[in-house]
């Protein structure tokens, strides 16, 4: 199985992983050629709309973002919601929004360097437009992102893993990203509350060559159709 995936392995990630069709459907797995240690990043997820819930509530209330039934519906499937850690904090949603391309325009040139940073008005409004729309991010088009600190390349590829099986642990768990505010304050003196960045995924424990990299979706993921690890529903 290791062989099979690292003769499939066609980028020059940092850390080698293959999208492989499973009886669940598409998963992802680890391809190296030696066991990945405990809390290396193995992959990441786009959050190329990542806002604070007090503006999402205002941009619902002007109607700036939809808030429809079906647009809601979808984007529990897709967005991650980043609870506070403490009672006076923020909460966070994390949207992998797309953009259609334009002519002449490759797809997603709108993102920030490296897919992260704060978002300007046009950036704004085309993602709000792409959430309305229904348009996930181009993941074969932004499939790396270079570490800002480091030349190191990880796959965008967060959003293939599955749920580990009932008789199953997860081997990944996620990060949260800074806020907003990190990247520094509006020209009001306030701190921004929207910007772009990415959610990294680390390993949980040691994780050998073919192994499958799974993950727990949160408790407010709808799940139909497959029995899920108790270790992500208590």
């Amino acid at each position: 199985m290791a062989q099979q995936l690292l003769r499939l392995e066609g980028r020059q990630a940092k850390v080698a992983t293959v999208v492989v069709r499973t009886d669940k459907g598409l998963g992802l797995f680890y391809a190296g050629a030696a066991p990945l240690p405990k809390g290396a990043i193995v992959s990441l997820y786009r959050c190329s709309l990542f806002v604070r819930h007090d503006l999402m509530d205002e941009w619902a209330k002007t109607g700036a973002m939809a808030a429809d039934e079906a647009t809601v519906h979808f984007w529990a499937a897709h967005a991650i919601r980043l609870q506070p850690k403490q009672a006076d904090e923020p909460s966070w949603s994390c949207f992998p929004v797309g953009e259609e391309a334009t002519a002449g325009a490759a797809r997603e040139a709108w993102y920030p360097p490296f897919g992260w940073g704060p978002l300007d008005k046009t950036r704004v409004t085309a993602a709000l437009k792409a959430h309305a729309a229904l348009q996930l991010a181009d993941w074969s088009a932004g499939r790396r992102w270079i570490h800002p600190h480091k030349d190191d390349y990880y796959a965008m590829s967060a959003h293939v893993m599955n749920e580990p099986s009932a008789d199953e642990a997860p081997n990944v768990y996620t990060r949260r990203p800074a806020p907003c505010s990190a990247f520094g304050v509006e020209e009001s003196g306030s701190s921004i509350r929207v910007c772009s960045t990415v959610i990294t995924a680390h390993a949980s424990r040691e994780i050998q060559p073919g192994d499958e990299l799974t993950w727990c979706y949160g408790g407010r993921y709808r799940r139909t159709g497959y029995v899920v690890s108790k270790a992500c529903v208590e």
